[in-house]
């Protein structure tokens, strides 16, 4: 199709810039765990669990930008 159809080609070079970005992408790994949490205060069980979902998604919203230090310093407040 696309070498009948201008618009054909347009998508499929669109698709190779795709492919291209997925080849070099690199998972971004979550920072802390929850024996970071453990050694900050917190005590084990779901409430550590729902800790750390709920930094893991403000890790997320942030684009994955906020580092292991300023999301400890967020855990520390929370554990307070």
């Amino acid at each position: 199709r696309a070498v009948d159809e201008e618009n054909e080609l347009l998508e499929a070079g669109g698709y190779g810039l795709l492919l291209r970005f997925l080849q070099n992408w690199v998972k971004p790994k979550f920072p802390i765990g929850g024996s970071d949490l453990l050694e900050r205060g917190a005590k084990p069980g779901k409430q550590l669990g729902e800790m750390l979902a709920s930094l893991e998604g403000v890790w997320l919203d942030s684009g994955f930008k906020l580092g292991r230090d300023a999301l400890l310093e967020r855990a520390a407040e929370i554990i307070k």
